[in-house]
């Protein structure tokens, strides 16, 4: 840094932050430097340790572009979860059950309509991981699921096999649509396996046919940026999380909580 040590040990920098913590050198280097963000490398020795020397210089040479990578595969990382996040958001909203599993019944997916109805125990339901239906509709879907399975594996092309499941409670059975999802014609299925799946779309007749945010947005006169956000929260999630997921700063999903509570009619957001 050009300057001596008893110059450095007059600073205020130093006798405010790096003699307080220890440190006495320091080796560093920016990584990156974009217009929001920089991200810096730095090593720190204290009093009782030796200087960095050309050595270790050397070796943070060697290290910058694996630490480079470091970091943008971290941001492309956090972009994909981003992505997923608002990929199950939107699936959670939808008036459909949507399940996924494999051959056997277990269960891989299911959106939150879909829950509901699993948690109803009134037709669907699961046990030990797996997904079954009441009575004489369990072997149907089961067949349902294995014919399509099946069917996938050798890239055969196979529409939907629409079935209904009965309700013990007496109530219109449920309509299910069971297609295939991915087989093995396909480079990578879901989440990268090979083995194909099954999807089932899931209709209960009582429930409206429009999703959660078209619901809000009709009966508050939310944007659907508002009724996104109201969704988010009403399952129970902070603010700040759901301003992520809705890709908002916490700032304008703050402005946003203003206004929907002013069509809503309510003073808190518990």
């Amino acid at each position: 840094m050009n300057i001596t040590d008893n110059e450095l040990h007059e600073t205020e920098v130093y006798k405010e932050v790096l003699e307080p913590g220890g440190v006495e050198y320091s080796i560093g280097v920016n990584l990156t430097e974009e217009s929001r963000s920089m991200s810096y490398f730095l090593a720190l020795r204290n009093k009782s340790q030796n200087r960095f020397g050309s050595s270790e210089c050397d070796l943070l040479q060697e290290l910058i572009p694996h630490l480079n990578r470091a970091i943008f595969l971290q941001r492309d990382i956090s972009s994909i979860d981003f992505e997923r996040n608002i990929a199950a958001d939107t699936l959670d909203g939808m008036a459909v059950g949507l399940c996924v599993v494999d051959q056997s019944g277990g269960l891989k997916f299911s959106n939150r309509t879909a829950q509901d109805l699993q948690s109803d125990d009134d037709g669907l339901s699961v046990a030990n991981g797996r997904l079954i239906a009441t009575g004489q509709s369990g072997s149907a879907l089961r067949a349902a699921i294995r014919n399509v399975i099946s069917q996938a594996r050798t890239g055969t092309s196979v529409g939907g096999i629409p079935l209904q499941i009965d309700r013990p409670s007496g109530r219109d059975p449920l309509a299910v649509l069971v297609a295939s999802l991915f087989g093995d014609h396909l480079k990578s299925g879901w989440a990268g396996m090979r083995d194909p799946l099954a999807i089932l779309i899931i209709r209960d007749p009582r429930q409206p046919v429009e999703s959660r945010h078209e619901l809000l947005s009709r009966m508050y006169s939310l944007t659907p940026s508002q009724a996104r956000l109201a969704n988010l929260l009403v399952n129970g999630i902070s603010l700040r999380d759901a301003a992520q997921q809705a890709g908002l700063t916490e700032a304008s999903a703050r402005q946003y909580l203003k206004l929907i509570f002013g069509k809503m009619g309510v003073t808190r957001q518990s």
